[in-house]
């Protein structure tokens, strides 16, 4: 996970240089001062399989005149595929 700063917002992203998707799931929700999550931060967020520069979250200041900072980004596990699959289909052959 890497960050990028542009203005008055940082934005976090992930690559996934593999042929399959990864899921990510954080144990928690990012602590910041003077900075605010315009979406909802998701624990679980599955990466597509050859993707470069996928956001996992940002964040805008909100009080430009005073200091800003992340206190702490919550760990995470990786595991391999869309965890988020609830049930595989199966196909039936005639």
């Amino acid at each position: 996970m890497y960050n990028e700063r542009k203005g008055d917002s940082i934005t976090f992203y992930v690559d996934n240089k593999e042929i399959y998707p990864v899921s990510l799931v954080f144990n928690g929700q990012p602590e910041t001062d003077n900075l605010k999550k315009p979406e909802l931060f998701k624990t679980t967020q599955v990466i597509p399989a050859k993707t470069t520069k996928k956001r996992v979250t940002y964040f805008v200041v909100n009080d430009k005149k005073k200091g800003w900072g992340i206190k702490k980004m919550p760990g995470y596990l990786m595991y391999i595929g869309d965890i988020t699959i609830k049930k595989l289909r199966q196909h039936l052959c005639i």
